[in-house]
């Protein structure tokens, strides 16, 4: 997943300081369920697209799925 917005860095200086974004703790809660149900382990792996566009560094996420039912047959 590309995105090609401000970054992390430059998201986390706009961040409100009362508010509590639960967005990527819901989704780690969500891959830690399929896991613990046997389904699939899936990894997330942040990176910075271009880091030396300070403006727009932008993100990638990766998905790393190790799908569970693939491996018993």
């Amino acid at each position: 997943i590309n995105d090609n917005g401000i970054g992390r860095k430059n998201a986390a200086k706009l961040r409100n300081k009362g508010h509590r974004s639960r967005g990527l703790e819901l989704i780690e809660e969500k891959l830690q369920t399929l896991q613990k149900s046997g389904i699939a382990k899936i990894d997330l792996e942040f990176r910075d697209l271009n880091p030396e566009d300070l403006s727009f560094p932008g993100t990638q996420v990766k998905l790393v799925i190790d799908n569970y039912e693939d491996k018993e047959n």
